[in-house]
């Protein structure tokens, strides 16, 4: 049913956009790929319990549940972001240099657009924070109960008594071993709620926002800034 209504949504976009001029059709297979990404994300998310295992999210390393690689593919969208910063950045040069603004005038309009366009692209993989969240919990209580489970062993053995005469301390691998289990539960303990970090936030603001970059030439002269970058260096 997803895999039908995904098809239709994307050539029914599809031929609209043929009909239009150069910049409608970019911008409607844009909206084409990005439903297909949005309604695939939900598809695979509402998977059933007999088709979809239950995720083992409390081992993978990158605290994301094993979803930290979807955070690369939203760097694929940096063109995009860049043309539409480009889009922007014009605008404002025309207020700018033919009705007297200023670039802090724009303060709203920057903020709008970096925040719109970060939420496009990641926006779709918020579809996994309720399987996260849920993961975590499950990971916590299950490694928490191995985690009492294997102390209250160690204790019983090296500390009250129980361990055999010639089994040395130095050396025990009983040591290193209860040194991993508290490291895998920092990692489900630090597992995020959604599959992507703050850097990819930053970054793709970055990319939005970077077009803009040269008009703070206008509130500032080129040797005053490479004075100011100079000072800052040395």
């Amino acid at each position: 049913m997803h895999r039908t209504t995904l098809i239709t949504v994307a050539l029914v976009l599809a031929s609209i956009g043929l009909t239009g001029g150069r910049s409608e059709r970019a911008s409607t297979i844009w909206r084409a790929r990005m439903a297909c990404r949005h309604w695939g994300s939900e598809a695979v998310v509402k998977q059933p319990p007999r088709t979809a295992p239950r995720p083992r999210a409390a081992r993978p390393p990158d605290r994301c549940g094993g979803l930290g690689f979807l955070a690369l593919v939203s760097q694929a969208f940096s063109p995009l972001l860049l043309a539409q910063g480009a889009l922007l950045a014009g605008m404002m040069a025309n207020q700018i240099f033919y009705a007297g603004a200023t670039l802090p005038e724009f303060k709203v309009e920057l903020i709008g657009l970096a925040a719109v366009m970060v939420f496009a692209i990641l926006g779709p993989l918020l579809v996994f924070s309720p399987k996260l969240e849920a993961a975590k919990r499950a990971g916590l209580r299950e490694y928490g109960t191995l985690a009492q489970r294997y102390v209250r062993e160690f204790d019983d053995k090296w500390l009250r008594g129980g361990a055999p005469a010639d089994d040395p301390l130095l050396g025990s691998a009983d040591i290193q071993s209860l040194a991993d289990l508290g490291n895998s539960f920092e990692v489900v303990k630090g597992m995020r709620w959604a599959p992507f970090t703050l850097q990819t936030v930053l970054q793709l603001a970055v990319a939005t926002l970077l077009p803009v970059l040269p008009l703070t030439l206008t509130m500032i002269s080129l040797e005053e800034l490479v004075g100011r970058l100079l000072k800052i260096v040395f």
